[in-house]
């Protein structure tokens, strides 16, 4: 789990194919932050969603899509904790700033 995590070149499991359609992708994502795995992940995602999907656009959401969504669940767990670190990828990071202020 942690050596895709830490690879130089971040690749998706699946090849993924975007919907062209912004309002498309944002559905699909909003659905995946919905079905992580656990519910602690996905009532955290689905709130952090709530708020910023809206105002991401399509690189954005694809970005996101690929540094937060595509983790394995548990290391996605860990990292919004602050048990792992996030790597400095943009949305981990973003999350997990969410996450914390929060838990505070």
């Amino acid at each position: 789990m942690l050596r895709r995590f830490f690879t130089e070149a971040h690749q998706l499991k699946f090849p993924q194919v975007y919907p062209e359609n912004v309002n498309e992708l944002r559905k699909m994502i909003w659905y995946r932050c919905g079905r992580t795995g656990t519910k602690e992940t996905e009532y955290l995602l689905k709130e952090w969603a709530s708020e910023h999907l809206s105002k991401m656009n399509r690189d954005e959401l694809i970005e996101f899509h690929q540094q937060v969504i595509d983790q394995e669940t548990v290391d996605l767990y860990q990292i919004m904790m602050g048990h792992m670190p996030h790597n400095n990828l943009k949305y981990l990071e973003i999350v997990t700033k969410f996450v914390q202020t929060k838990l505070a």
